[in-house]
């Protein structure tokens, strides 16, 4: 089981990152206009309108949600750079979360079943064409499902223990409310 564990996770995890700045080769404009006010948000504390540390990002006059910035921004502030890769690196980690987040839930849920069905499920989901495509590309709909997923195995949790636990449904709200930060339409869900 370690040895498929450990040979899953490489197999999932280096395409993730292996040229992740210039595969696809360019930027599409919400790339770059996330990407113009992390950098400004990182160098300055202002975005690009010269707002300081502001809620809601006017970006190219579409109002984005602040989540994806500031997670750029803070990976622009820690490498000291803002490339292609930075602008994708929060896209990457988040289908990675969702990954780990999959194969958590389904052990929650079938805990008798056997391990290999978890990982080939987690592998099926890893290269779907909308999964690793998501996870190598910016979208700010795609980290918030990390973040979504993350409140739908707290509840999932929270639904299937034998007791109420309080706090697995205060970090299943907290996640969720977290996710509309990163992409204002979920707030709907």
């Amino acid at each position: 089981g370690y040895l498929l564990s450990a040979l899953l996770v490489f197999v999932i995890i280096v395409p993730r990152f292996y040229h992740l700045g210039s595969q696809p080769p360019g930027l599409h404009i919400d790339e770059v206009s996330f990407a113009a006010d992390a950098k400004a948000i990182a160098e300055t504390g202002r975005d690009t309108w010269n707002e300081s540390w502001p809620l809601i990002f006017k970006a190219f006059g579409e109002w984005k949600a602040p989540g994806l910035v500031y997670s750029m921004a803070f990976w622009s502030k820690l490498t000291d750079v803002m490339n292609n890769t930075v602008a994708r690196l929060p896209s990457a980690i988040a289908g990675i979360t969702i990954l780990l987040i999959l194969g958590l839930t389904l052990r929650e849920l079938m805990p008798k079943k056997s391990l290999v069905i978890t990982l080939f499920t987690i592998f099926v989901v890893a290269y779907s064409p909308w999964h690793f495509d998501m996870s190598r590309i910016f979208y700010e709909a795609f980290s918030a499902l990390a973040l979504f997923s993350i409140s739908l195995y707290f509840i999932t949790k929270a639904t299937i223990s034998e007791k109420f636990n309080f706090k697995l449904w205060v970090l299943a709200a907290i996640f969720a409310s977290l996710s509309g930060y990163w992409y204002a339409s979920i707030r709907y869900i």
